[in-house]
């Protein structure tokens, strides 16, 4: 976290970091960022499972591109569960059904 803050503050531009906000809250109005819930009545977390390596981190960073928060162990991507975001699970199931085409693509 530290070397992520020290490289945003001082060495990315201000019209670059002001770019990025601008994308950023372009995003969230398109979509709120879908992140795993850990209420009571919610796992956080549900695991895929991908071909390689390389197919779940390509996975993960599509993911995280569509504003849903993703994460990789292996060959295994995790995408979240969150019922106030996502109520059925049908925009991360939306997001990887695109994802996974693009992967049989490359």
């Amino acid at each position: 976290m530290a070397k992520t803050c020290h490289y945003w503050v001082g060495h990315t531009p201000r019209e670059r970091q002001e770019a990025i906000g601008d994308l950023l809250l372009t995003m969230e109005r398109e979509g709120p960022v879908v992140e795993p819930s850990f209420g009571d009545d919610g796992p956080g977390w549900r695991g895929v499972e991908c071909d390689s390596v390389a197919s779940a981190i390509r996975m993960m960073r599509a993911l995280v591109a569509t504003n849903v928060l993703a994460r990789r162990e292996g060959t295994t991507l995790f995408v979240p569960v969150n019922a106030d975001t996502d109520a059925g699970g049908h925009r991360v199931a939306a997001a990887l059904s695109v994802v996974a085409g693009l992967q049989t693509r490359t």
